[in-house]
């Protein structure tokens, strides 16, 4: 019993520093001061507050309910409108989502929305030692899904599960470590895993390349994976404290 309450407790207390250091959360609520525009943009992603669009959905719960940050349609060139936010180099499990909402209106024209986890090149942004990313991907020809894809592969990007809509979608990433497992989700949906090749660093919203599609996002969060291992530690000790009553 004394054995099994020490792990718990060397558990929790090494995930209770890695959730201070970069848990990340971001409605957009006070403006886009998190964000940095991307290298090669056009522009950073714009506050938007209220608009016609809102009514189609209000949305899940405690997302989106003001402010969002829009990236607009963009084909005047190879850029866009891309923002980053630096939240620490770190080599152990991660898990990033945001809600992305579309006009989708556009399918033969090249597409780019979505977000993406970039790897830790110094302070060097961009995707050189790792890019793990999700969302609509494709300069050309018919786009009606959603697609992953890690730094060296394109990943299966006509799963049902992830077709597009004019609505809210919830895009996630799950990476496990350096060399460990990634997986990619469409509204809680698992649709594709690859693998994740260095330390993370950054994540990136919009896309620096051309896009004839309207899109806003919201609710953007950046959660070490040690809470769900910590949260485990603290069940497994009221679990032990009960059957010792």
């Amino acid at each position: 019993m004394r054995k099994a309450l020490t792990i718990v407790a060397v558990t929790a207390f090494l995930a209770v520093p890695a959730l201070a250091a970069l848990s990340f959360h971001d409605d957009f609520e006070s403006g886009m001061g998190n964000w940095t525009k991307f290298p090669g943009a056009a522009e950073t992603l714009q506050l938007t507050g209220p608009d016609k669009w809102k009514s189609i959905d209000p949305g899940p719960w405690g997302v989106h309910e003001g402010y969002s940050a829009r990236a607009h349609a963009y084909s005047g060139g190879g850029n866009g409108y891309c923002s980053y936010y630096d939240f620490g180099a770190q080599s152990g499990p991660v898990r990033a989502e945001v809600y992305l909402f579309e006009d989708y209106t556009s399918t033969q024209d090249p597409i780019w929305g979505g977000f993406a986890l970039l790897g830790d090149d110094g302070d060097n942004v961009g995707g050189g030692t790792d890019n793990l990313r999700i969302g609509i991907m494709q300069w050309s020809g018919t786009n009606t899904y959603y697609a992953a894809a890690t730094k060296s592969a394109w990943l299966r990007n006509d799963i049902p599960e992830a077709a597009r809509k004019q609505h809210w979608t919830k895009l996630a990433i799950e990476a496990d470590g350096v060399g460990q497992e990634v997986r990619y989700y469409i509204d809680d949906y698992l649709i594709n895993t690859g693998t994740q090749v260095a330390p993370l660093r950054y994540i990136q919203l919009g896309f620096n390349a051309s896009n004839y599609e309207n899109f806003w996002y919201d609710g953007v969060r950046v959660t070490p994976e040690p809470a769900a291992l910590l949260m485990l530690s603290l069940g497994s000790f009221f679990v032990l404290r009960r059957r010792r009553a």
